[in-house]
């Protein structure tokens, strides 16, 4: 019970967001209005305004639907009906110090929530979205191998310097160019440069692992391939591909419950499309 009262603290606001959201209007507008209005149990009034048994109902179930319904006692009942009355009072009262405009946003904004609601209640009872089938996961899990871990990539090996280069290094270094791009032993031709600045590394072109300035340098190489000379702020960088691999994905059988719970709001969503485009073909339409 204690817990129960501990969360009716704090269901005045939503309560009276819900009151306000209606949009309530004195109950002598119509005499439809008021011939439904002594068809329901009055609980309360404010300013001859009436607080229905419905709408205590519709405010428990909303901000107590998570409380076993035994334990709301009339105690609890009383309280959501004093907030009910707060909230009467405050719509009252903000109405009159609205001004035309501003009372028009807030029609509009109900007027808005009711026809969601309309909406809602449409798609739960019409819209039947087609079953996510084992062919279909096997297309998205071919057509997104990527999304699921494959990655294509070259493995390369590179002549550098550890700095930039001066510009007599770098003429020097340029001149052998022709001579380093037909070596086929790279670490040996380092060795042989004895005093030259040239560094041997080996790499992999895995995008997000490596400056995409290199990658570019390597753009177009085929296996076997050396590109020319390139700076990278003033460091030279040669690369030769030395082959390309493929990092399989994940296992289908791995990921085919994700692909299914991927599938599922997109089938969804055609179903919501196809009902909609339907309906609306149906309606005598006239745009102004």
């Amino acid at each position: 019970m204690a817990g129960a009262l501990q969360q009716l603290l704090k269901v005045s606001g939503l309560v009276l967001v819900s009151v306000l959201a209606a949009c309530s209007k004195p109950a002598s507008t119509t005499d439809d209005n008021s011939t439904a209005a002594q068809q329901e149990k009055i609980l309360a009034s404010v300013n001859g305004e009436a607080i229905t048994a419905d709408q205590l109902d519709l405010a428990i179930d909303r901000t107590l639907a998570s409380v076993d319904q035994a334990l709301i006692s009339n105690e609890i009942k009383g309280r959501v009906l004093d907030s009910l009355i707060a909230s009467k009072a405050m719509s009252q009262s903000i109405q009159q110090q609205m001004d035309e405009q501003q009372l028009r946003q807030i029609e509009l904004r109900a007027q808005a929530y009711k026809e969601e609601l309309y909406v809602k209640e449409y798609l739960s009872r019409n819209v039947v979205p087609e079953t996510v089938t084992t062919d279909m996961v096997k297309a998205y899990y071919q057509e997104h191998l990527a999304e699921f871990g494959q990655v294509s990539y070259q493995s390369f090996e590179m002549l550098t310097t550890e700095a930039a280069l001066a510009e007599t290094a770098r003429d020097k270094l340029l001149a052998i160019t022709a001579e380093i791009k037909g070596s086929e032993d790279w670490p040996s031709l380092v060795k042989q440069q004895g005093d030259a600045p040239l560094v041997y590394r080996r790499g992999k072109s895995i995008e997000g692992l490596l400056d995409p300035r290199i990658i570019s340098v390597m753009d177009g190489l085929q296996v076997g391939e050396t590109s020319d000379v390139a700076f990278i702020d003033g460091v030279p960088v040669i690369i030769r591909v030395t082959g390309a691999q493929t990092q399989p994905a994940k296992p289908l059988a791995e990921v085919s419950a994700d692909i299914r719970k991927a599938l599922a709001p997109m089938q969804l969503r055609k179903a919501v499309k196809r009902v909609t485009e339907q309906l609306v073909s149906q309606a005598d339409v006239v745009r102004y």
